[in-house]
């Protein structure tokens, strides 16, 4: 039975693009007709999130550990200030100064802190 069911769908889903493909091509204005077809297509997707309409990329924040003051710094703080910059979820993963998570005993004077990773842009020459 559903079986049978599925079969009449699937016919009469056929018929359907039959009969408008045929009306399609009977249409002087065809062209213009599928255009605003497919304007109304990627304006739904696009409304309902498919398609970004801007085709921005997202870039992820890096943070880099710093230390303040090298001289109140611990081994390990001074360590983590030469790791590569890594986004804020790997860091708590690590553990965020200042916290008992970071494994590090830096104390009430704890002169540690993530900051902002920003790379530095290389200038090229001018060419005369």
């Amino acid at each position: 039975m559903l079986i049978i069911l599925w079969l009449t769908c699937f016919v009469l889903f056929a018929l359907c693009v039959t009969f408008l493909t045929l009306l399609l091509f009977r249409n002087p204005q065809a062209h213009q007709l599928l255009r605003i077809v497919g304007d109304g297509f990627k304006d739904g997707l696009t409304g309902s999130g498919f398609i970004d309409k801007k085709h921005k990329k997202y870039e992820v924040e890096l943070w880099v550990w710093e230390v303040e003051d090298e001289n109140y710094a611990s081994e390990e703080c001074l360590e983590r200030a030469t790791w590569a910059p890594m986004d804020i979820a790997d860091w708590m993963k690590e553990g965020l100064p200042g916290t008992p998570e970071s494994g590090i005993d830096c104390g009430e004077e704890c002169c540690c802190q993530l900051v902002r990773y920003r790379p530095r842009q290389s200038k090229k020459p001018h060419q005369f």
